[in-house]
């Protein structure tokens, strides 16, 4: 058995004699291989960790939009609120405005009988009218 291993050993030893680029090529080509699965691995994991990260980022964005439009809302509504007070405050105010005008209305009517010339000078004063007979 010994001749055998060592004719076999002389016979793989000239194969790798005649034939040492091929080989070379064949281990240099494996080792590639296992570096470029290598490589791809760690792009997967950075691919991954990416993911991940931008995943948190939207749904920062997504909380941040959902506060805003929740802000919008109550400032909506404070709005409308605001608004309608202010709505009611001039109803009331025009109102109050009517009653004056119709109370100045009848003093003048009154006082037009009663004192003629007040209400005439009352008129010019107010309103920057000459009178004329």
């Amino acid at each position: 058995m010994s001749e055998e291993t060592t004719s076999m050993k002389k016979v793989i030893l000239q194969f790798f004699i005649r034939h040492w680029k091929e080989v070379l090529l064949v281990i240099l080509s494996v080792g590639i291989f296992f570096k470029m699965q290598s490589d791809m691995n760690e792009l997967q994991k950075a691919y991954e960790s990416a993911k991940e990260s931008y995943e948190q980022q939207i749904e920062g964005l997504q909380d941040i939009h959902e506060e805003e439009l929740r802000a919008r809302q109550e400032a909506l509504e404070r709005y409308e609120t605001e608004l309608e007070r202010i709505q009611e405050e001039y109803q009331r105010e025009i109102a109050a405005i009517e009653r004056q005008i119709r109370r100045s209305e009848r003093e003048l009517e009154s006082n037009h009988t009663e004192a003629p010339q007040e209400v005439i000078d009352e008129i010019v004063n107010q309103f920057g009218f000459e009178y004329v007979e």
